[in-house]
């Protein structure tokens, strides 16, 4: 995708407010009575001034907004941001890492947040992953138990099958999920790396697994997704960047065995998949588009609170 069908992306309704120069007077939404699900953050000169309760879990949220304005030059503005995993639709236009796809009313902004946590394994790839047909036929995934049910589901219908080479198991608990007879076995990307086939199951918001199995050798096995970032999940095609399996991973074992009768289109499926994210290591892109996302929110947004 080029750079101005990723900014109008991005901006979801935002993008054709600004195409048709009007303006957003957030002066009225603070005014109304309803509940204010985001934090509201002032920047002068770079510096932030949090006006809601910070949180030093999202600080590596923060230092990515910080980094975006820097991009854009802007030295003093007020800026509405919903920090952590979102998969719901905002009341109001702001920033956040992730939305739900299909939204009528789009007003989650998408910026590359949390990129510790979501490009951290970009690295480990370029370390660690060997060629397609030096990998073992093994089907793998390894997570924590965020999301609840989908995941939690998913571990319930796999974790002991009779085929070896289905190797699902949770790394740890969280969420209060209680160890119901859980196999937990941590793995590191080093190790899922030896494998063609590595599922990816959305969590909280989006898998956090996927940049990296797609950027690297091996297949991306999962569901259509149902949530999107800045990686525009809902932008990857099955059959062409993924094997995609049902939402009750039903036919899981049945897309498997297809994938072990069908390696060479296998092997064509992981070559597109990173070449659909090559797209999102282009460092001056990345630049742009951030700069052009914050400026069209600077001119659209209209408030006078500063």
């Amino acid at each position: 995708m080029n750079i101005e069908y990723r900014v109008k992306y991005y901006l979801g309704n935002l993008y054709e407010i600004f195409k048709n120069n009007q303006k957003i007077d957030y002066n009225v939404y603070l005014n109304e009575k309803e509940e204010i699900t985001y934090n509201r953050i002032q920047l002068i000169n770079n510096n932030m001034l949090f006006y809601d309760n910070y949180n030093y879990q999202i600080r590596h949220y923060i230092n990515d907004l910080r980094k975006c304005f820097s991009e854009s030059k802007i030295d003093k503005f007020t800026v509405f941001i919903a920090l952590g995993d979102i998969n719901i639709k905002m009341n109001q236009f702001c920033f956040t890492k992730s939305r739900p796809i299909d939204l009528i009313n789009n007003y989650n902004i998408l910026l590359n947040l949390n990129t510790p946590r979501h490009w951290g394994g970009i690295e480990d790839v370029n370390k660690y992953d060997i060629p397609y047909n030096k990998k073992n036929n093994n089907i793998i995934w390894r997570g924590v138990s965020t999301g609840k049910y989908k995941r939690v589901n998913f571990v319930d219908k796999f974790q002991n099958n009779i085929n070896k080479n289905i190797d699902i198991k949770f790394s740890s608990l969280v969420q209060n999920v209680p160890n119901n007879n859980y196999i937990l076995h941590n793995m590191s990307i080093k190790d899922q790396l030896q494998s063609k086939f590595i599922i990816s199951i959305e969590g909280n918001d989006v898998a956090t697994n996927l940049k990296w199995i797609l950027y690297s050798n091996s297949v991306v096995i999962m569901p259509k997704p149902t949530v999107s970032s800045w990686l525009m999940e809902d932008m990857l095609i099955a059959g062409i960047h993924y094997v995609e399996i049902m939402n009750d991973y039903s036919d899981l074992e049945e897309k498997y065995n297809w994938c072990l009768n069908n390696l060479d289109e296998c092997n064509k499926i992981a070559d597109n998949g990173k070449k659909y994210i090559q797209q999102f290591l282009n460092i001056d892109n990345e630049k742009e588009i951030t700069k052009r996302i914050i400026d069209i929110y600077c001119k659209t947004i209209v408030m006078n609170f500063m």
